[in-house]
């Protein structure tokens, strides 16, 4: 008979939650790292004539999952936000920003963008040999001494007639153009994440024998990722994440909370 009591947690290795209608897979995780399991409760005190704790009455269980993975995971960023990644296509094509430095050429007059404006552009900036901004133009259908036009199917612009301008300096521009091979994820108020059974997979080991690994998970049957989360924008950082548990009103034992080991 496989009946354990004392073993060792070696190692969270992924986490996913699953429709809890047609079990259909919303999201999966890997690279977890500084899992933590937190059971909380609130409670009520029943007090005696000096006020002194005789009874703590517990309800409202619940159970709070936390940890990081290392990775800007975009699948794990648009579950917390409650939406999709959108995959560009020809068909389906995403805007992207761009923001582009033009050294002036012996023709003063023109330069050419990278890729096809769309939306227009409104206005360019020079900038001097220190990289410095020391003007800025504005758009116009005829480009004149302030203004600069633009061909956006030839991503040809017309400079100024500005003297300022000489060859070797740099226009900056800021535009977007559409692209089919892109992603996006966009955070709107109204969308709120997924909710569903959770499942951890773990590794436990033997507390005498560390080579005997046990391959488990534990359970959270009802559960929502929270939509609160950071987003570290530096190299060292790690993304955080955290499963909250719902009390499941269709389920007749009120599961909240399972680990589940086999010998296999």
């Amino acid at each position: 008979m496989f009946n354990p009591d004392k073993l060792l947690f070696k190692q969270a290795i992924s986490g996913q939650m699953f429709s809890p209608t047609d079990g259909v897979l919303f999201w999966t995780l890997e690279d977890l790292k500084d899992v933590n399991i937190q059971t909380n409760a609130t409670s009520q005190d029943k007090t005696d004539a000096t006020g002194a704790v005789i009874a703590k009455y517990y309800d409202a269980d619940t159970v709070q999952i936390t940890g990081n993975t290392s990775f800007l995971t975009l699948s794990l960023l648009a579950a917390q936000w409650g939406t999709e990644k959108n995959v560009a296509s020809s068909t389906n094509k995403i805007l992207i920003p761009k923001r582009e430095k033009i050294k002036v050429g012996s023709d003063i007059t023109k330069i050419t963008l990278s890729k096809v404006p769309v939306g227009g552009i409104s206005f360019i900036y020079l900038l001097n040999e220190r990289k410095e901004q020391v003007a800025s133009y504005k758009y116009a259908a005829v480009n004149s001494e302030k203004e600069f036009s633009l061909d956006a199917a030839k991503k040809e612009i017309t400079l100024p007639t500005d003297t300022a301008i000489k060859e070797g300096m740099t226009i900056q521009v800021y535009y977007t153009y559409e692209s089919e091979n892109a992603v996006d994820i966009t955070k709107s108020t109204n969308d709120m994440p997924k909710s569903g059974e959770f499942w951890l997979e773990s590794i436990f080991t033997d507390i005498c024998d560390k080579n005997i690994e046990y391959h488990g998970w534990v359970v959270v049957a009802s559960s929502q990722l929270s939509p609160e989360t950071q987003i570290p924008l530096d190299k060292t950082g790690d993304f955080p994440f955290t499963i909250d548990s719902l009390k499941d009103y269709c389920s007749d034992e009120g599961q909240l909370l399972r680990f589940v080991i086999p010998e296999d």
